[in-house]
């Protein structure tokens, strides 16, 4: 399998074959872009929950992204997280998402997305299984979810609080000894910033959470090398290239919520599309007519719920090349509904996912 694997290489990491920025996730997805004259193009296009939202996206550049990820990933540093130091999110659908993979793949340290749905007994098994030390979230989450399980979490140092009610000066210590601080204080204090080092592709970059028969967690390693994977997926199974327009409608939670969405279409220059809020079929249809999508990545439920609520009048004015759908097997009737709807084939991208568990290093819970 390890030869296969670098057979692919160099169509993410522009020909890298060892150790350097080249094989860092985070410059394969955003750095390189820049640095080939494309800091310009729109890396991610967020559309907010309200309805006016739905017509007045933001647009974040491969060049902000660059930045503030670097910046990120040098107030990392500033607060004494070293290389392979576990990072986590529980955050919906927004950029800071993204900025938080970023910035710590910039710092070498290791990422992983919890589901903003998932309960408190959940999420403190996968921070205790993973190890986390810094976590990522908002003002509601944080109180909802994180604050009644503190004292379950040993490993966690620091938790950055994000969202437009922050408090940017606020300052707390909590229970288990962590500091929980605004996120914007996290970044405007930062000295330095941390523009890319040389990688291993090798190191562990992310973690992926699975659950065993007894409802335990699992933590599953990836390195920087996945993004050999993924990105060879994106472009020829998926046919992303620069310039198209992509959206990846899935929990950021789940495995292709960043394996897919930034991971693998991130370096091919498209447009990603992150919207916040939550599975809504006229919100659907507006955003594929009006942002002219080329490729949705998306579950098999999904679909089959947005055909329900569908009419045949209302199968016109889409771009769609392909939609991807995975989680599970994808029954006849909804390819076939979608295919003739969308005029764009479905195809099952669970393969991707089965692909890179050949190469995946499991972390026993302790």
């Amino acid at each position: 399998m390890s030869s296969t694997l670098d057979a692919l290489r160099p169509v993410a990491g522009d020909g890298a074959v060892g150790p350097g920025v080249e094989s860092n996730i985070a410059d394969v997805a955003v750095d390189r872009h820049v640095r080939s004259g494309h800091g310009a193009d729109t890396a991610l296009r967020w559309i907010g929950r309200d309805r006016a939202d739905l017509d007045d996206p933001v647009d974040f550049t491969y060049a902000m992204l660059a930045t503030r990820s670097a910046r990120f990933a040098g107030a990392l540093r500033d607060h004494g997280v070293a290389p392979g130091t576990a990072v986590a999110t529980l955050l919906g659908r927004v950029p800071d998402l993204h900025l938080a993979a970023l910035g710590t793949w910039k710092a070498r340290c290791v990422f992983t997305a919890l589901s903003a749905s998932a309960g408190s007994l959940p999420v403190a098994d996968r921070l205790h299984v993973g190890e986390v030390a810094v976590l990522v979230t908002t003002p509601t989450l944080f109180r909802r979810t994180v604050a009644p399980i503190l004292n379950r979490l040993p490993d966690l140092r620091l938790v950055l609080i994000c969202g437009a009610s922050e408090d940017q000066s606020a300052r707390t210590a909590v229970g288990n000894g962590a500091e929980v601080m605004s996120c914007g204080a996290f970044l405007r204090e930062s000295t330095h910033d941390v523009a890319g080092e040389a990688t291993d592709p090798d190191e562990p970059a992310t973690l992926h959470f699975t659950t065993t028969i007894a409802g335990r967690p699992t933590a599953v390693v990836r390195s920087h090398r996945a993004t050999a994977v993924q990105n060879r997926s994106a472009r020829l199974a998926l046919g992303l290239h620069r310039g198209d327009t992509y959206w990846c409608a899935t929990d950021p939670g789940w495995v292709h919520g960043v394996d897919v969405d930034i991971i693998g279409a991130m370096p091919t220059g498209a447009t990603s599309i992150v919207e916040e809020a939550d599975f809504d079929a006229g919100r659907w249809r507006h955003i594929l007519r009006n942002q002219h999508v080329d490729v949705l990545c998306t579950t098999p439920s999904a679909l089959r719920t947005f055909r329900r609520a569908m009419s045949d009048d209302d199968a016109q004015g889409f771009d769609l090349r392909v939609v991807g759908a995975a989680g599970e097997p994808v029954d006849p009737t909804t390819a076939a509904w979608a295919r003739s709807f969308f005029g764009a084939p479905v195809l099952d991208t669970r393969w991707q996912t089965e692909m890179l568990d050949l190469v995946d290093s499991p972390r026993a819970p302790r």
